[in-house]
């Protein structure tokens, strides 16, 4: 386990503590903003030095979640969403310019898998006929498509999991509900 998985937990626990301590009853403004976004900043940064692109954005993610549950006051939600978008290309062009190849690799894959089919979007691609062919209920037992992929990429200890089942034989068998159930028990 590294310590950017226990930072994760970590800092959520310590921003549902603050903001429960500091509920403010009219929404959120920039100056008690101040201390949780410096709790989650500075691991943040220290995650981004490993790198570790994807626990990063994880932590950003959960703590804007929190931050938007809780409620900002409109004023200052109007105010940081203009200035967000005005600054969008400034920091979009700052981000990727220190991204390394790789990390600037796997999001053009998650935006748009179809560009590498055979290589670094051929998980995504099969986890998507795997689950949406299947549908919520599945096409029933053994009437998907029957034909075995071809094309495999990574070594057989790396292959992401729904990608992998349906390229040994689940193919449009494997639906929504066997992944909500393969996953639930990872969820805690």
């Amino acid at each position: 386990m590294q310590p950017s998985e226990l930072a994760k937990v970590s800092l959520l626990l310590v921003s549902a503590k603050y903001f429960s301590d500091y509920f403010p009853k009219k929404g959120l403004n920039l100056r008690q903003l101040l201390v949780p976004g410096g709790l989650v900043l500075l691991p943040m940064l220290l995650i981004l030095k490993q790198p570790d692109l994807g626990t990063a954005l994880a932590i950003s993610s959960v703590f804007f979640s929190m931050v938007l549950v809780i409620g900002l006051r409109s004023k200052f939600l109007i105010y940081s969403s203009l200035m967000s978008l005005m600054m969008f290309p400034f920091l979009w062009q700052f981000f990727w310019n220190r991204l390394r190849g790789y990390q600037r690799e796997r999001l053009l894959t998650f935006v748009d898998p179809t560009n590498d089919p055979t290589g670094t979007g051929y998980h995504i691609i099969q986890s998507k006929i795997a689950i949406g062919s299947g549908g919520l209920f599945r096409e029933g037992a053994l009437r998907g498509d029957p034909e075995p992929v071809e094309v495999s990429s990574g070594e057989p200890h790396r292959l992401y999991l729904l990608g992998f089942l349906r390229g040994v034989g689940l193919r449009r068998n494997f639906h929504f509900l066997h992944a909500l159930f393969l996953f639930a028990p990872l969820g805690g």
